[in-house]
């Protein structure tokens, strides 16, 4: 039900810019050198660009479109929801933070609780590690990314070097 300009489209990479900018999508900063080698200062500044529009409310979702690197020969493209984190298995404490919009769903119970030693309080750790972690993702996307891309030209070269091979034999 959205509409084109209801969309917002950060464009990493030049392949990326130019196949949005065909599509009528414009990124609003240039983002084009970013993918050929990544570096987490610029992925971090990214990730915090996102999340001050997400919790703002200039974003309801924030989603991820990537090249994920599963072999050699196989580079699948992937859509992951970036914001509100889906976070499972963890704390059900962690919603009590002082950002609980950005939690997708309740998170289940641990077994024991009262086994559990947590310093600091749950709270002070996932202010402190959110941040980090929203930050990473971005990070190791563009590396996931960065990767395929890489593994997609050994494949196209050495199936060339074949070709070329059988047509000199």
């Amino acid at each position: 039900g959205l509409q084109d300009k209801d969309i917002t489209v950060y464009s990493v990479g030049r392949k990326m810019q130019d196949a949005m900018k065909k599509a009528g999508f414009t990124s609003p900063a240039d983002y084009s050198k970013m993918a050929d080698s990544p570096s987490y200062e610029p992925a971090a500044a990214l990730a915090q660009e996102l999340l001050d529009g997400f919790l703002s409310g200039r974003f309801d979702k924030v989603e991820l479109v990537y090249n994920h690197f599963k072999s050699t020969a196989s580079q699948v493209v992937t859509r992951q929801t970036y914001l509100p984190l889906n976070l499972t298995g963890g704390h059900s404490d962690l919603k009590t933070s002082n950002r609980p919009e950005l939690f997708e769903e309740e998170m289940p119970h641990p077994r024991n609780p009262e086994d559990l030693i947590i310093e600091p309080s749950p709270e002070e750790l996932v202010e402190i590690l959110l941040p980090k972690v929203v930050r990473l993702r971005i990070f190791t996307t563009l590396l996931d990314n960065n990767a395929a891309e890489h593994a997609a030209r050994t494949v196209a070269m050495q199936t060339a070097t074949y070709n070329g091979n059988d047509l000199l034999q």
